[in-house]
């Protein structure tokens, strides 16, 4: 899996796709956190294990999804 940047307006951030289904963020070499989807029922819910808010965590994991999808 390829790198990939998202370009938000106060963000500049990398995505690194890791082998184990996770996905890290970074802001430059700062490490933001890592996060994953995983399946709960028929939804998909994305979680991270480092502290972390759920809003962020959920604006990333669909930004992800997009990039993916490619929308």
């Amino acid at each position: 899996m390829m790198t990939y940047n998202l370009h938000l307006p106060a963000l500049d951030l990398t995505i690194e796709p890791q082998e184990n289904g996770h996905f890290q963020i970074l802001e430059g070499d700062h490490k933001v956190g890592s996060i994953y989807a995983k399946l709960k029922g028929t939804k998909l819910e994305w979680r991270s294990e480092e502290p972390l808010s759920m809003q962020f965590v959920n604006e990333m994991g669909a930004l992800i999804q997009e990039h993916r999808l490619g929308f």
